[in-house]
Order: C-alpha cells, then structure tokens, then sequence
C-alpha cells in the first residue's frame, strides 16, 4: 500500500454538461477534473462530471449489470491481494476478464439525448470556427489523475483523430469505459482507494482541435518519483503527443532541471527517432518513418548542429 495521502478533488454535480475550455480555470476542478482545469486556452470543451452522471441514469440497466461484475471483481481482490494479482496468472486472468466485460458495458451504452445534442453543438460551432476537416483528440480528464500525488499518466484513453458526430460520441465511451483498464484500476488498489470510495472516482471527457505538432512534452512541476518540489521533468519527442506518453516509438528524452539551483540532468539523452505520429490527410494519428538524414537526436550538447539541444539557457 501507497503511504501517500491522496488528496482527490471531489467530484461535483453540477448542472451544466459541458463547457468551453475557455470558459474555465483551476476554480472548476470539482466539476471537470485537474487537467480540463488547467488547461485554458486549447480549442475544444470538456464533459463534466454531471454529463457522466447523466450517461450513468439512462443506462441505468447497464450499470447494475456493471454494479454486479464490480462486486465479484472486489471479492477476488479480497482474497488474493494485489501482489498474488501480479503473481498468479490464473487469477489475474479471471480479473482482466472482468475488467474488460465491465468496459464492454460501458462502451455499449447510449449518450443521453439532450447531452448528444449539446455535443453535436459544440462539434459544429468548433468545425465552424475552425474549418469543416478538423480532427479532434478525446481525452480522459479524471479527478483521479494529474494530481500532486500521482498523475496517472498513460492509465486512461486518450483517442486520437476521431473526425465525425460519430467517432466522437464513440470515443467519449471509450474514455468512460477507461475507469476499468487495468492500469486504472491497479493504481486505485495500489493507492488503497477503498472498494465503497472506488465510485467516487468520475471521468469527465476533453474535446480538443487536434494540432499538427513539430515537437510535444510533458512537464510534471514536481519529481514524480520523491515529490521534491524543487524539481521540474520534461519529457520530449518529435511529432504529435503519441510519442511522449506511449512508448511504441522508444522512451522520450528526459531531463530534469532544479528549480533553485538549475541543476540540469538528462535521465535520458534519447535516443534517435526513426519515427514520429502524425494527423494524415484523413485526419487519423498514425506512425511514419522519418528519413535518416531528418532524423533528431536529443542532446544536452549545445554546439551539437546535428540535434536538438536541452540548454540551460
């Protein structure tokens, strides 16, 4: 068991189903979860809590069935523990069985009516705004995720290049139904979420443009691995975000910087990247190689003209 306290914002019911992301700051945390919070100024809006509640009530049916799979998931926790979980394959198996028969649940239910329609809204005002071929990018925006005690980085779904009405709507189930992956659900138990408080972790759902990107990162403020808040990580890589949280492509550079003294450290000097994801002209996400001569290589060499150099300027 973690001995660190989490300290997981509350998930509120309010009465608005979903808001620009504009619209909002870090004073909505309770209602759309830290990382739609925090993340002002991107083209798109966020699904609140009260639109997860809303999809939870019309399909209600669903979700008892749902309620009785969780149960019998929970039983066999009690039993074996999480590290017999790690250990007996026979009993990890009957678990990621029913982890997934959960998500397949999810996935089949029905976006409320009145919900669907303030999403088909928001979709047209932002193709309106923005141009008709537009891809968006769907990602998950938990109150049990980008917080100071553990940021849940990879735990959920994100889906990339989902282009029409009915990409999108799929998509949002598809980030609902990522509660039950079972990187999400071993981290509840590894953080000793109780099995009666494991209904209080709610989804919203981020709505956002899809950017073509030269470069993506990721910063955590803090050492994700002591919580020393002197210390900011950055993970980089070429092309879209695909390539800095998953690790299909090989691990991002990493470098951590001292926030008092400046201390700079490379963890990971990188690596070569022989390839990169990019949005097509269909609007998907998808790998491509990257020829050899424009191949970057990450360095903490400043003179090197042949990379791309952390710097300490």
């Amino acid at each position: 068991h973690s001995k660190v306290k989490i300290k997981m914002p509350e998930a509120v019911i309010g009465k608005r189903y979903t808001y620009g992301l504009d619209e909002i700051d870090p004073n909505y945390v309770c209602l759309v979860g830290p990382k739609a919070a925090n993340r002002k100024g991107k083209k798109g809006f966020v699904l609140t809590f009260a639109a997860y509640k809303a999809f939870q009530n019309v399909n209600r049916g669903l979700f008892i069935e749902k309620a009785e799979i969780k149960e019998k998931l929970f039983r066999i926790m009690a039993v074996i523990g999480l590290s017999d979980f790690k250990e007996d394959l026979r009993e990890s198996q009957r678990i990621r069985t029913r982890l997934g028969h959960i998500q397949d649940l999810v996935k089949r239910g029905e976006i409320p009516p009145e919900l669907k329609t303030e999403i088909l809204t928001r979709l047209k005002e932002l193709r309106e705004k923005y141009g008709k071929d537009i891809t968006f990018y769907i990602r998950s925006t938990f109150n049990l995720e980008d917080l100071l005690e553990v940021n849940a980085a990879g735990h959920y779904a994100t889906v990339e290049g989902a282009k029409t009405d009915e990409e999108v709507l799929e998509a949002i189930k598809v980030v609902y139904s990522s509660k039950w992956n079972e990187l999400a659900f071993m981290l509840r138990k590894e953080k000793v979420i109780e099995d009666k408080e494991d209904k209080l972790v709610y989804p919203g759902v981020i709505v956002e443009v899809a950017e073509e990107a030269r470069f993506a990162g990721l910063m955590y403020t803090v050492d994700i691995n002591s919580y020393d808040r002197n210390w900011v990580e950055i993970r980089l890589s070429v092309g879209q975000g695909s390539g800095v949280v998953g690790d299909s492509l090989g691990p991002p550079a990493i470098v951590r910087i001292n926030k008092i003294t400046r201390e700079f450290k490379i963890d990971s000097s990188a690596t070569e990247k022989e390839k990169r994801y990019f949005i097509d002209k269909d609007g998907h996400v998808v790998p491509e190689e990257i020829a050899v001569e424009d191949r970057p290589i990450f360095t903490d060499d400043a003179n090197d003209k042949q990379g791309y150099a952390f710097t300490r300027d």
